[in-house]
């Protein structure tokens, strides 16, 4: 691990050099990621069910992968538009907010990184390369189509950061300061922020507005830029461990023994867990 190497981006760049395979040569270099994958006969290859669950349109007929020439994917195309939309609106926010240090927002850029391709791909670095790092989600259960926004934006970008040297993952990184506006003024966030309207139980929606909070305070913490990682340290840090505090998952334990959890209850286990770990 290259931890101290002083040319690096940052600390992306050192666990990124032992990532997982890409071939930069294909039409859709994501594929190259189930590679990974072992098969049950010479002639099936089976996939985890969490893969199967979370990127179907990859895994589907993926034995007559090498004939594909494009995969389309409605629900992710059209968390593309959205996530785009909502980084163009608290662009314009910010705008009227006066913000320093604001680049001018590059519409085309942004369509051009979230792409179905790239989210596929980006989703699939972080379940293979950096969920061991970053064990933020509960894999099996994880759904791009039912995730919160933020939460979707924040692993998304965290696979582009640990997905150089392609293009478009090196374009995400002029949307990072943008996306961090966006998940620390989204609207949940602000809510538990007020704290007197805060659930007595977390909600699914406040796990996942703070598990995009950490993730992008993750991942600009990792980039070597001065006035970056001191705005995450003074602002947005402490905001952060005040709305940790607010929502109650401080103060979450299981309700039954762990012996009396049944099948039924896999749900409730799970947002449980989530809350306390």
């Amino acid at each position: 691990m290259k931890f101290t190497d002083p040319s690096a981006f940052g600390t992306s760049e050192a666990i990124e050099g032992e990532g997982f395979p890409r071939d930069q040569s294909s039409d859709m270099p994501w594929l190259s990621m189930l590679d990974w994958l072992e098969p049950t006969s010479e002639n099936e290859a089976s996939y985890a069910p969490w893969l199967t669950a979370l990127l179907p349109s990859v895994t589907t007929g993926f034995s007559e992968a090498s004939s594909l020439k494009s995969i389309s994917s409605p629900v992710l195309s059209k968390r593309g538009e959205e996530l785009v939309a909502q980084l163009s609106e608290t662009h314009q926010a910010m705008a009227l907010r006066n913000a320093t240090y604001l680049p001018g927002f590059d519409i085309s850029l942004a369509k051009s990184v979230f792409t179905v391709t790239n989210l596929e791909y980006f989703l699939g670095v972080y379940a293979y390369s950096i969920r061991s790092y970053h064990p933020i989600l509960h894999i099996p259960t994880f759904s791009y189509e039912q995730a919160s926004l933020p939460l979707f934006l924040a692993i998304i970008l965290l696979g582009a950061l640990y997905s150089p040297p392609m293009d478009h993952a090196v374009s995400a990184r002029l949307f990072f300061h943008i996306s961090e506006e966006y998940i620390f003024n989204h609207p949940t966030f602000r809510q538990l922020l007020l704290g007197s309207n805060t659930p007595k139980e977390p909600t699914i929606e406040t796990i996942e507005i703070l598990q995009a909070a950490l993730t992008i305070l993750v991942i600009q913490s990792s980039i070597n830029n001065q006035s970056t990682r001191r705005r995450i340290r003074v602002e947005k840090i402490p905001l952060f461990n005040a709305a940790v505090r607010l929502s109650g998952v401080l103060r979450m334990k299981h309700r039954i023994s762990m012996t009396d959890y049944t099948a039924k209850d896999w749900t409730l286990f799970v947002h449980y867990e989530s809350c306390i770990r």
